[in-house]
Parts: structure tokens; sequence; C-alpha cells
């Protein structure tokens, strides 16, 4: 019998990277409320250049700090992951 390794996992893309992690049933449906709005505000604007352009550039920008904390929520994990892994390695 084969023993489990979380490393091997990772290395074959099994686990830990992010396109593997799915989004929640609540996030999607968070999404589909934030679209609805978006698509409201450009069916208003529709006659409006300027105010298209600046709820692109928002919608895009709240996209970008979304991938940011995503990122950094990411790094901490795993990084706060090694550091209780090697305190339990140590304590055996």
């Amino acid at each position: 019998m084969e023993k489990y390794s979380a490393i091997m996992e990772m290395y074959y893309g099994k686990r830990g990277d992010g396109q593997n992690i799915k989004p929640s049933e609540e996030y999607h449906e968070r999404m589909e409320e934030c679209s609805k709005i978006e698509e409201k505000l450009k069916a208003r604007l529709k006659n409006d250049k300027e105010g298209l352009k600046l709820l692109d550039d928002l919608s895009w920008g709240y996209a970008g700090v979304e991938a940011a904390a995503v990122e950094n929520h990411y790094r901490e994990g795993f990084a706060f992951g090694l550091l209780i892994g090697t305190e339990a390695a140590g304590t055996r």
C-alpha cells in the first residue's frame, strides 16, 4: 500500500492548484447577482459612453482586487500550513 503524500498530490496537480479549487454555490449566486446589476447599469448608461467606460473600468478593477485577495489568502494559508506542519513534526 502506497503512503499518502500531499506533496505528490500537489506535484501531479491534484490539489493545491488554484485552478482545481472550484467556486462554491454561494460564489456563483453572488456573481449572478452582480452580473444582473451590471447589466441594469449598462442599460441605463447605454447613451453615456464615458459612464459605460467608468463602469467597465470599475468592474475590471474589482476583478483585480479579488484576484489579489485570493492570491494573498492562498499564500498565507500555504505558509501557515507549513508552520503548523513544522511545529507538529517537531513534537513527535
